[in-house]
């Protein structure tokens, strides 16, 4: 919220620091999450139908303002892939991968550029093998630590004092693995690095692309009324500044219990409901509210609003009611697409 008013220049640089010290230690507690979840065997795999080398160039745009920052020249070839169908991958663990080997890149390079090439050819059985590479004019890995920059907490001679943990390389290997690729690094060039990520996937069926996605952008925000409901106080406020910003009408709540009484009075276009509640959690607050007759939002979509976003977790909000979730901590865009998917097809309530 303090980065979108007007700031000094002092100022605006303070609260850009808190911000990207803020993404880097959530960064880390991702990191460390991934590893958990890895360790236990219980990182699973969503395969959707994915346009890669859409993927691959938003992810790159989006690390465009870091390499900015540095000087560096940040492109992407796709050239080799021009005419590539859609592929069943998982799109959140390809830019997961991607992301890092970029960030890498960009962390590691204090001059010159960083390119993501992509390139594609028939692969056996009908499927298509994909490779991405990511080339930078950094230092480079020494040969001698090639693979053991791989391993958890374990980084290139030079780059810890850049940041992180050593667990982007350590994951996003492991997590091609686990999707039938690879990752590896070429051998020791004489200047920079190059990574290069293998991956295989299937063609899409075509008749898994004749069900439109909504165009969330159909949405009419202006005065939508949005209940959120959240026993912290803290959560529920930054919700508040965040979605009033979007033109939308809040309502605050901090229990189950009360969002009930409310639901029985006002109507809402959608709810947002916390999980971990005392008393009453989100899941029993939703059960009820589906089944009490007298309530004038037995349809409103609902979309959870949690930290527990284990794909476990998610397949049970789903499997309970739930249109849709979005994480904590709240990612403003994340969340605004999660409401937006939910009411496209719904109309709007009269205030």
């Amino acid at each position: 919220m303090l980065k979108r008013g007007r700031h000094d220049n002092e100022t605006a640089e303070l609260i850009g620091l808190i911000d990207d010290a803020g993404r880097g230690l959530l960064a880390i507690v991702n990191d460390l999450l991934d590893v958990t979840r890895i360790d236990a065997g219980r990182m699973e795999i969503a395969r959707e139908p994915l346009d890669i080398t859409a993927a691959l160039t938003r992810t790159v745009e989006f690390w465009g303002a870091q390499a900015r920052e540095k000087g560096l020249d940040l492109t992407v070839d796709c050239t080799e892939a021009e005419g590539l169908p859609m592929l069943m991958l998982d799109a959140g663990r390809v830019r997961q991968i991607v992301g890092n080997l970029l960030s890498n890149a960009i962390k590691c390079t204090d001059t010159g550029s960083v390119v993501a090439r992509i390139s594609a050819h028939e692969g056996e059985e009908g499927r298509i093998d994909v490779v991405i590479s990511v080339i930078d004019t950094g230092p480079g890995v020494p040969g001698d630590v090639a693979e053991a920059i791989f391993s958890a907490f374990e980084q290139a001679p030079g780059a810890a004092s850049r940041g992180g943990a050593g667990l982007g390389l350590f994951i996003s290997r492991r997590l091609a693995r686990i999707v039938g690729g690879d990752l590896t690094l070429e051998p020791a060039r004489a200047k920079g690095a190059h990574f290069r990520l293998t991956l295989s996937a299937a063609r899409v069926d075509p008749e898994m692309l004749k069900t439109a996605t909504p165009d969330i952008d159909d949405a009419q925000w202006q005065g939508l009324r949005i209940l959120c409901v959240d026993d912290n106080d803290k959560n529920r406020r930054i919700a508040a500044l965040l979605l009033g910003k979007l033109g939308l009408d809040v309502t605050l709540c901090a229990s189950g219990e009360e969002a009930l009484d409310l639901c029985a009075t006002q109507p809402f276009d959608v709810i947002l409901m916390d999980i971990i509640m005392p008393e009453m959690d989100g899941l029993e607050t939703l059960r009820r509210l589906r089944t009490e007759s007298d309530s004038l939002n037995r349809a409103t979509p609902a979309v959870a609003l949690t930290a527990k976003i284990a794909p476990e977790d998610i397949a049970s909000y789903l499997q309970a009611g739930f249109a849709s979730v979005s994480a904590k901590p709240i990612n403003v865009a994340d969340l605004a697409s999660a409401i937006a998917r939910v009411l496209v097809e719904r109309p709007r309530v009269d205030a």
